[in-house]
């Protein structure tokens, strides 16, 4: 079993990458919304903060963002009505609460860490692009690139 990162305690914002954050698009609070990543929004704002929910039983967590208080919109994909049909190159995006993903948390350094589906393992990326303010966040085959890496921040 991956070990759990010390700093999902609480809410917190993640990085991909030094000026971007994991962010729900929008502060949607519908299901199937976006994730994106995008610059850090400053007064931080609540579309950019994620609560780690760990299931005690399974050992596995459910990321809900911070428009919901952490506990109604998940980080999950598109077809999560359809249970364990997560395809390589999903959109990340939002869903309610009997369709959040259930995710490993791969510690890599005291604050960062891989973000895995627990089914398929597949990484949480983020595909930054050269300038972009807005870069998508899809599922890929893990292989520990720094796309993969995400900084806990608070």
């Amino acid at each position: 079993m991956r070990q759990k990162n010390a700093a999902c305690n609480g809410r917190t914002s993640l990085s991909p990458c030094p000026k971007n954050v994991l962010d729900n698009s929008n502060s949607g609070t519908v299901a199937n919304n976006p994730v994106i990543s995008q610059i850090f929004n400053s007064p931080e704002t609540f579309n950019q903060q994620w609560q780690f929910n760990l299931n005690a039983t399974t050992g596995f967590y459910t990321i809900g963002n911070g428009v919901s208080g952490g506990n109604a919109l998940f980080l999950s994909y598109p077809a999560a009505t359809t249970p364990n049909m997560l395809k390589t190159f999903d959109q990340a995006s939002m869903q309610l609460g009997g369709q959040a993903l259930n995710f490993i948390v791969d510690c890599t350094g005291s604050n960062t860490a891989f973000i895995l589906d627990a089914v398929f393992e597949t990484a949480l990326t983020s595909w930054a692009q050269e300038s972009s303010t807005i870069t998508p966040v899809t599922y890929e085959g893990f292989d520990g690139r720094p796309e993969q890496v995400w900084t806990f921040l608070d």
